[in-house]
């Protein structure tokens, strides 16, 4: 499991505040976390049992206790938070998108010491997010002094504020529509039912995002460990896992594409059902498959 990419995916969602909560109060607890009643809790525990983060058995007595997973995801959320951490970037970068649409400040150096997630952002901070959203074109102004002045959100800009995901996340995974002045549109990762534009439209939701296939290679990666392990391992299984991994680590890889791969795989395993050494890499091939949708 890449523990990190599960994080980015869950920071600044209720499990992320609950998952850290709790591993603030050593791991368990019986009680229910900060502004959550008993029926909130209830919910709560089922969703963090549905995804094995904390043990099932333990629930049943009304105590939540972290699963060694689950302590794993709430650390680098922790780990996130701290100065120069991933997830306290990506706060400070938003902020500042925010910020800037929201007040049309003067100058972007106003921003020193604007709270975000209940800390005030330092000089540095200010600068470094500046700068990343000047290098991708996602806000604009008059540069001097140092900063920049009448700072605005460019449409880039805006489209990455409003969107659900970190920030540097759909900069990244290319979650903007982007125009290559042939009068044909690209969207990547779009939840958009149909593109209209120019004389030629293509949606590209079938793109697999950066942080999907970082763990759909971590999954494959975990297989390729348990087939070390077992002797006499057909040919065409490691080909097939081989050819879906590098597939996998492209950039922008096509979902179609590697479930066509998967399913040359897995035709691959069907003698194998059923064979004791085979049971663990049988367990990860059905994780494989919920993490490509197949």
């Amino acid at each position: 499991m890449q523990y990190r990419a599960v994080a980015e995916e869950l920071a600044g969602t209720d499990i992320d505040t609950t998952l850290t909560w709790l591993l603030a109060e050593g791991g368990e607890s019986m009680e229910a976390p900060p502004g959550m009643d008993q029926w909130g809790r209830m919910d709560m525990g089922k969703v963090l049992i549905r995804q094995e983060f904390i043990h099932k058995e333990r629930s049943a007595a009304g105590e939540w206790t972290l699963s060694s997973s689950g302590r794993r995801i709430a650390q680098e959320l922790v780990d996130g938070r701290k100065e120069n951490g991933w997830l306290r970037r990506n706060l400070v970068i938003r902020g500042m998108l925010i910020w800037i649409d929201d007040t049309r400040p003067p100058q972007a150096a106003n921003f020193t010491g604007e709270l975000v997630d209940a800390v005030a952002v330092t000089e540095r901070e200010t600068d470094s997010a500046l700068e990343f959203l000047i290098d991708h074109r996602l806000v604009k102004g008059l540069r001097a002094y140092g900063t920049l002045m009448e700072p605005k959100l460019t449409s880039d800009g805006r489209r990455v504020k409003d969107h659900p995901r970190l920030p540097e996340n759909v900069v990244y995974q290319g979650g903007a529509v982007t125009n290559n002045n042939s009068n044909n549109v690209t969207v990547s990762n779009s939840t958009v039912g149909a593109v209209s534009a120019g004389n030629n439209a293509m949606l590209s939701g079938n793109s697999v995002s950066v942080t999907d296939s970082a763990a759909i290679v971590a999954q494959i990666q975990e297989i390729q460990k348990e087939l070390s392990a077992i002797q006499d391992v057909p040919a065409a299984v490691s080909e097939a896992l081989e050819r879906l991994k590098e597939a996998s680590s492209k950039p922008h890889a096509e979902r179609s594409q590697l479930k066509e791969i998967f399913n040359s795989f897995t035709g691959s395993l069907a003698a194998k059902f059923g064979e004791d050494p085979w049971g663990g890499v049988l367990k990860l091939t059905a994780g494989l498959s919920t993490l490509l949708g197949t």
